[in-house]
């Protein structure tokens, strides 16, 4: 059975060996050098971050919490971009994320809930996918 790989922009990373696959994208802003957080006594949220002098992933000192440099964060929860904090577009909470991917032949549903703020129409698109008439995408 051949996998077909599917990335859309920037869409989590999951498998589906199935007929028939169903995919949730949740889009959302979020800021590079971020963690998140959901078992943090009190918080469970995103967080500002920098590297220390070992290389661990600190609370950066901001207005909005009261800085734990004793914390550290997990790299799988953290959003770095190019080391700048920038805003970016997640997808379930990821960026960059991962190709979906489904074996050939699986009919394939994507349900997009658009959290971006300010009236904004994303556009996602995919590549791979063979459609009836026998054009590639």
């Amino acid at each position: 059975m051949r996998l077909l790989s599917l990335v859309a922009a920037t869409v989590v990373g999951e498998y589906c060996g199935d007929a028939v696959c169903n995919f949730e994208l949740d889009l959302r802003y979020r800021f590079t050098m971020s963690c998140h957080e959901p078992d943090r006594p009190g918080f469970g949220d995103w967080f500002p971050v920098e590297i220390n002098e070992n290389g661990e992933i600190i609370q950066a000192g901001n207005n909005m919490y009261v800085r734990d440099s004793a914390f550290k964060f997990n790299q799988t929860d953290c959003i770095f971009g190019n080391g700048n904090k920038t805003a970016v577009v997640t997808i379930n909470d990821q960026f960059p994320a991962e190709p979906l991917e489904v074996t050939e032949g699986a009919l394939v549903y994507v349900k997009v809930k658009n959290n971006l703020f300010g009236g904004v129409s994303p556009v996602i698109h995919f590549h791979g996918f063979k459609f009836d008439q026998g054009h590639f995408w």
